[in-house]
């Protein structure tokens, strides 16, 4: 594949309109214009112009007929939102598909064979391989991660699983600080974002224990719930030990 990134929503629009793209893995939460705003507007786009330049009306029903319609490129969702009714949403809207992440290479190249219906079926690889139990003095000592996916997505490749896990410990304390922050300041919009931010890690690192509270954090505004403190006080005290597991290992 020849991957073309960009930094946001306005970004993709204007690359679709110039190039000519087999499919767009389109994430929903973006700055400038989101995922369901570029999606709206790369629908509305037709043949590109380029291809219309000729004079002649002949070359040009020709031109047309050969060129691909842009509106009709495949796009799938990619989003930490994986709440019911989001799917058919986005289908709404004009999406082919949409995966939640984080996500395996085999589910990924799952949904871009089914939405580019190709003839040809990928060879999805095996399913990978049971983790063996954790020793009984190990079990002694609640584990709060879990590494079954970073290992599933590294193709259990030691030295992506540290450079995964090396990122996480380095860069995760600054955002549980900025969470701390908001919430004495009882900045429900930035502890949304930030909750968002946290959610895709959380799951990576198969943190189960603060799964559920980070998505309450995130929609946190929407609720008539006075937790709050109780709430990141426990994402705070859990990612400590956390972190600490992780410098062990």
């Amino acid at each position: 594949c020849e991957v073309t990134i960009v930094s946001n929503g306005r970004e993709a629009v204007e690359n679709v309109k110039k190039q000519q793209f087999d499919l767009v893995l389109m994430d929903i939460q973006m700055p400038e214009m989101d995922g369901i705003t570029a999606t709206k507007l790369i629908r509305t786009l037709s043949v590109p112009e380029k291809s219309l330049a000729d004079r002649s009306l002949i070359t040009k029903k020709i031109k047309t007929l050969n060129a691909k319609d842009k509106s009709t490129i495949p796009i799938i969702a990619l989003t930490a939102n994986a709440l019911k009714g989001d799917g058919q949403r986005y289908m709404n809207i004009g999406m082919n598909g949409y995966i939640s992440k984080p996500y395996t290479e085999e589910k990924l190249f799952g949904i871009i064979n089914k939405v580019i219906k190709t003839n040809d079926k990928l060879r999805l690889k095996v399913k990978p391989k049971q983790r063996p139990a954790e020793d009984a003095a190990e079990e002694k000592t609640e584990r709060l991660y879990d590494l079954v996916m970073i290992n599933t997505i590294g193709k259990d490749d030691p030295a992506f699983v540290k450079k995964i896990i090396t990122i996480f410990v380095e860069t995760m304390p600054e955002t549980v600080a900025n969470m701390v922050d908001a919430g004495k300041e009882k900045n429900l919009e930035q502890i949304s974002k930030i909750a968002h931010k946290m959610k895709s890690s959380i799951d990576l690192l198969g943190i189960a224990k603060l799964q559920q509270p980070i998505r309450k954090l995130e929609t946190y505004a929407l609720s008539n719930n006075d937790d709050l403190p109780e709430l990141i006080d426990l994402v705070k005290n859990t990612m400590k030990e956390v972190f600490a597991q992780l410098k062990e290992l």
